[in-house]
C-alpha cells in the first residue's frame, strides 16, 4: 500500500533529474526542510521582474504629488495597486513626492504679503517661505509677555556675539534702503 504523499504524479511531463547528494553537476537545492535533493537546473521563478525604466515610466505617468503609498494603493490619492512593495523600495527609482504633502493654503495664510511676493518673484525658495510661515504661526500662538521674553533672550544672544550683531545691523540697513529710500 502506497502513501499519498510519496506518490509522484505521472500526468505532468516535468520530471526533473535530481540526486540526493550535492555534486558539481547537481548543485541546485530543491525540496523541503525534511527532504532536500539537488537538481541540474535552478528553480525558475514564475514572475518576470519589471525593469527600472518600465517602473519609472509608470511613476512619471502619474501626478507628481503621489507618494510611494499611492503607488502601493494605500495612499489618499489612489486605491489601486500599481507597484509592489519590493518595487517601490528600489533605490534607482525617483519618486517626486516624499513624506507628507504640504498644504499650501496654510503656508500662504501664515505668511506676510512681502514673503509671498518674494516667493512668486523667485527671490526666496519654498523652504524659506515655509520656515517664515511656521515662525509666524508659532509667534502668533504666543502671548505678548512670552513674545517679549523670547525677543529679549534672542537679542541678548545676538549682543554677546559681534558677528551676529554686525549681521543684524546689515540686515536692518538693507531693509531700510529697500523700503524707505525710494
Amino acid at each position: 500500500m502506497k502513501k499519498k504523499g510519496k506518490e509522484i504524479s505521472s500526468k505532468k511531463d516535468n520530471t526533473i533529474d535530481t540526486s540526493p547528494v550535492k555534486t558539481d553537476v547537481y548543485k541546485y537545492p530543491r525540496g523541503n526542510r525534511y527532504n532536500i535533493v539537488y537538481a541540474k537546473t535552478p528553480n525558475n521563478n514564475q514572475h518576470v521582474r519589471r525593469s527600472d525604466e518600465e517602473l519609472q515610466k509608470i511613476i512619471d505617468s502619474k501626478p507628481k504629488n503621489w507618494t510611494k503609498k499611492d503607488f502601493l494603493g494605500e495612499g489618499k490619492l489612489n486605491n489601486q495597486k500599481l507597484l509592489t512593495r519590493k518595487e517601490t523600495d528600489r533605490k534607482t527609482l525617483k519618486f517626486y513626492q516624499t513624506g507628507k504633502r504640504v498644504n499650501m493654503k496654510n503656508i500662504f495664510d501664515n505668511s506676510t504679503e512681502e514673503s509671498i511676493s518674494e516667493f512668486k518673484r523667485g527671490e526666496i525658495d519654498f523652504e524659506t517661505l515655509k520656515n517664515r510661515s511656521s515662525t509666524i504661526k508659532w509667534r502668533n500662538n504666543m502671548s505678548k509677555q512670552e513674545r517679549k521674553l523670547y525677543d529679549k533672550e534672542i537679542y541678548k544672544e545676538i549682543k554677546s556675539d559681534p558677528e551676529k550683531l554686525e549681521a543684524k545691523r546689515e540686515r536692518q540697513r538693507n531693509h531700510y534702503e529697500k523700503y524707505f529710500k525710494n
